[in-house]
């Protein structure tokens, strides 16, 4: 690898230090969710969907991939934390969950009809396996090439598929965790409603949630900002991108290159809107099961 893009984003000790602490932040915001999925008495699904964890487990393979396959973004220690959580959060939902039934799924509904649909153990895994192992080969594969093939001068062809690739895991990296929102919203509010308008949070952690979008927020801004387009300086090489700083080309670039910022936004995004729900239905009243008064 070039010795040019690297040295454009040195960073100082006290820059990286923080970058650093506030990457392996991520890891344990994602405990409190672990230990309520083990802990839950009853069982491990209750008040998480089955898609919900699907579609982050996802997200964090296309964000993952998006970090390997671009030469100049160097920064994957953060993508890759995030999807070893996502992963072990997987490993965690599908070991300690029952498989559902009205009984469970819905506790406390009158109606087994009401029961909310939700994937199979092999079903999640079959997607999610399925989808990492077509994902970061082709990433992995798309770098090696380029990064063989810089001594020999740019390869449009093969510049032209990287960014082509780049954007279809941008695009569906940020769908995906935005869309996970609706399944375990609906699920919420469905067994909101099936048990007479009492919220039970199940093996949902609030805290979980919370310690979540506090790290996504903070990734975005440090990652955006450590990876932001600087001032061409005066001897800068001719690939060098010239761009107005604050311009919103900048802030396109801040976003969606580089750091890609809007992965961990559109997350942070995902489990605030999650939060906010549940705390609308009462989860925020107390432990375990809310009941509601009726006036």
């Amino acid at each position: 690898m070039p010795s040019e893009p690297c040295s454009l984003h040195i960073q100082t000790p006290l820059a990286t230090a923080i970058h650093l602490l506030i990457t392996l932040f991520v890891a344990p915001s994602y405990i409190p969710q672990l230990i309520k999925i083990a802990t839950n008495d009853r069982t491990g699904n209750a008040g998480i969907s089955g898609w919900y964890i699907i579609l982050l487990t996802t997200s964090a393979t296309a964000h993952l991939a998006a970090r390997i396959k671009d030469l100049y973004s160097m920064v994957y220690l953060q993508a890759f934390i995030y999807w070893a959580a996502a992963i072990t959060l997987l490993a965690f939902y599908v070991s300690f969950r029952t498989q559902n039934t009205p009984s469970n799924d819905n506790e406390g509904s009158t109606s087994p009809a009401a029961t909310t649909a939700s994937p199979s153990n092999a079903t999640i895994l079959t997607i999610v396996l399925t989808h990492a192992a077509i994902l970061l080969p082709i990433a992995v594969y798309l770098l090696e090439l380029i990064t063989q093939r810089l001594d020999e001068g740019p390869d449009s062809v093969l510049l032209v598929l990287n960014s082509a690739y780049g954007i279809i895991l941008r695009i569906t990296g940020t769908l995906t965790s935005l869309t996970a929102t609706i399944p375990q919203i609906h699920l919420m509010v469905t067994r909101y409603r099936n048990n007479r308008n009492n919220f039970d949070q199940g093996s949902l952690s609030l805290l979980g949630l919370c310690l979540q979008v506090v790290a996504f927020i903070a990734l975005a801004g440090s990652q955006g900002w450590r990876m932001r387009v600087l001032p061409p300086p005066p001897d800068a090489p001719a690939w060098y991108p010239r761009r107005t700083v604050w311009a919103w080309d900048w802030w396109a670039a801040f976003f969606f290159f580089g750091g890609l910022a809007v992965g961990w936004v559109a997350l942070a995004v995902c489990q605030l809107l999650v939060l906010c729900v549940a705390l609308g239905l009462g989860g925020g009243a107390g432990k375990g099961r809310i009941y509601l008064k009726k006036e």
